[in-house]
């Protein structure tokens, strides 16, 4: 990471996931998430980052469905939803998250955490691998992983927003499954 430190700093004191940092795009498991960092990366052109504009939701069809696109707004770290495929609404339980802010989708306990979870990627450009129960924040239960890529619009590479994408191995169920609750991996990016 840009700054030296570590990404393990951001760990919300309450939360129960268990956090790590990692060097390349290696650490991500789900196939379908390996696909979308491949495309990101070759989206960069020399740079850090992609800028929003980088990404052509023509190019990724296969991903339309899974991936959501989320800005930063005004206050550092606060995060809006412009776009998110079916799949995602769904598992949220709404119809549209266009334009919806994590307040307005999380209890605020929930909402704190992701907060705290996306900090390392807001302040440090770098990307976010979660893998477990993916979506434990919104009362629900399905096993997969989440990859959450930076998106850069200055040439100073200050974070204006996200990609992400959501992969599914296991479905959702009214129980959480064993196993493990959340693992979050922050990866260095290369400078």
């Amino acid at each position: 990471m840009a700054t030296g430190a570590s990404a393990l700093d951001a760990e919300p004191e309450d939360d129960e996931a268990a956090f790590s940092n990692a060097a390349s795009f290696t650490a991500v498991g789900e196939p379908g998430l390996q696909r979308l960092a491949v495309y990101w990366a070759g989206r960069c052109a020399g740079r850090r980052m992609p800028r929003r504009q980088d990404i052509d939701p023509l190019d990724i069809p296969w991903a339309l469905s899974q991936i959501f696109v989320v800005e930063r707004v005004s206050a550092p770290q606060e995060w809006r939803y412009r776009l998110a495929g079916e799949e995602i609404e769904r598992a949220f339980g709404k119809r549209s998250l266009r334009g919806l802010g994590l307040d307005d989708m999380l209890s605020p306990e929930m909402a704190r955490r992701v907060r705290a979870r996306w900090k390392p990627l807001a302040e440090r450009g770098c990307a976010v691998y979660m893998h477990g129960l993916i979506y434990k924040a919104a009362d629900r239960y399905a096993y997969g992983g989440r990859l959450l890529l930076p998106l850069a619009d200055g040439a100073d590479d200050k974070v204006t927003g996200l990609i992400g994408m959501t992969e599914v191995t296991e479905p959702h169920t009214s129980e959480p499954p064993s196993g493990p609750s959340l693992e979050v991996v922050y990866i260095d990016l290369p400078e």
